[in-house]
């Protein structure tokens, strides 16, 4: 409140309050009389002093605001002294349990942490090596019980000499196995020593055939499927005995098959002309490779023959020479590539011829060898060089169109 330039009074006359020059400065009762009729201010001017003074009249005693004052402003003061005190009594608890020298706090640490604290004591206790009844004794007596030797509990375990053990047992076993494998291996050996001979009995020419060159491929990025027993893209039809998938392993290369046909009879021209395409196609191979046993063959003194079909080769059914069966698997390999790439594309037709001829009188030679072996009974160290030669020379010349093929670039049909 704030007075006006008059000294306000207040005047009382039996039951009458009289006020003079009073001025009351607040801003929200302001807004709140400037709302009322200015007839009706003075009258709540008026009950607004009474409800004032009959709730001064109400209270215990009298009120004091500056007393309240002055004893709000005591109890701050008496409070911040003893939060004060309170402080320096924690910080001085603090210093006296954390200090270096004579700290409750570190003297603990060092009597359960130090380097003699109990911690170190315990630990020593219970890793002590010299001690039986520690950890460490404890786990070396464990480890010579079980590991120490072959007088230990695992020793005993694992000792094959000893009867009831898992071991022993196992030997046992093991044992009977290679002998049994030993026993199977020696009549395996001695069958194969018949089938040298030309004792072999009821193995089918067409299987030794797709087993050697299953052997022969294994060097190579090529694989053979046995083909006899199922029907090719013609429904029904079987022909072609195996085929031969080139680059197999190697997707990066250019893939593509050869029929192979195992035959054990003598067959006509025509006969031959059919058979061949036949298994070309319904194996959808670019080129075919036909063995004949030496009884079928058409010129048994004849290793090889070409055909515009593909290669024709001979051998025999029981000891199959595999340089034979190289030679003509390479060779239709060759003629397959030689298929697949055009004449626009580089390939030097002159150079492959000449060396295709070389093929030709190089087999000439190792058939009119072959036809000498016929009047001997076994192979002279002359005769086995001069056919280890002429193989040698024609891989050469194989190794020679191959590279010729590779040189050019390949164009599919």
């Amino acid at each position: 409140m704030t007075l006006h330039s008059e000294i306000p009074q207040v005047i009382i006359k039996g039951d009458n309050i009289c006020v003079t020059s009073l001025v009351v400065v607040d801003q929200t009762l302001a807004a709140y009389m400037e709302k009322r009729q200015p007839e009706e201010r003075l009258k709540v001017m008026e009950q607004a002093l009474r409800i004032g003074l009959m709730a001064l009249q109400s209270a215990v005693g009298s009120i004091d605001v500056d007393y309240v004052g002055r004893a709000v402003k005591q109890l701050i003061a008496d409070t911040k002294q003893s939060n004060e005190r309170a402080i320096e009594e924690v910080k001085k608890v603090f210093e006296d349990a954390f200090k270096k020298d004579g700290g409750a706090m570190p003297a603990g640490l060092e009597r359960f942490l130090g380097d003699e604290g109990k911690l170190v004591h315990f630990t020593r206790d219970l890793f002590d090596p010299n001690r039986r009844e520690s950890a460490f004794g404890r786990l070396g007596t464990f480890m010579e019980e079980w590991f120490g030797g072959r007088e230990s509990k695992l020793g005993e375990f694992l000792n094959p000499d000893k009867e009831g053990s898992t071991f022993h047992q196992f030997r046992k076993d093991i044992f009977e196995k290679i002998a049994a494998i030993s026993a199977q291996v020696s009549e395996q050996k001695g069958m194969k020593v018949a089938q040298k001979k030309g004792t072999q009995k009821g193995v089918e020419f067409e299987s030794r055939i797709i087993q050697e060159y299953a052997e022969i491929l294994v060097a190579t990025g090529d694989s053979i499927e046995g083909t006899g027993t199922q029907d090719g893209s013609k429904v029904g039809c079987k022909k072609g005995d195996a085929v031969i998938t080139v680059n197999h392993i190697n997707p990066s290369l250019p893939r593509f098959r050869i029929v192979v046909e195992v035959k054990d009879k003598k067959m006509s021209e025509r006969e031959l002309e059919d058979e061949l395409a036949l298994a070309k196609e319904n194996r959808d191979s670019e080129i075919a490779l036909m063995v004949f046993s030496l009884d079928a063959a058409r010129n048994p003194n004849a290793c090889f023959e070409l055909h515009r079909h593909g290669i024709i080769c001979a051998v025999d059914p029981e000891n199959p020479d595999t340089a034979i069966l190289r030679i003509g698997y390479r060779l239709a390999k060759i003629y397959a590539e030689v298929r697949q790439t055009s004449h626009a594309a580089g390939l030097d037709l002159s150079k492959l011829q000449f060396e295709t001829k070389n093929i030709q009188d190089r087999l000439k030679s190792f058939a009119n060898i072959r036809k000498s072996l016929t009047s001997i009974n076994d192979i002279t160290e002359k005769v086995r060089n001069d056919l280890e030669v002429i193989e040698r020379e024609i891989g050469d010349t194989l190794s020679n169109i191959e590279g010729l093929i590779r040189q050019a670039p390949s164009v599919s049909n």
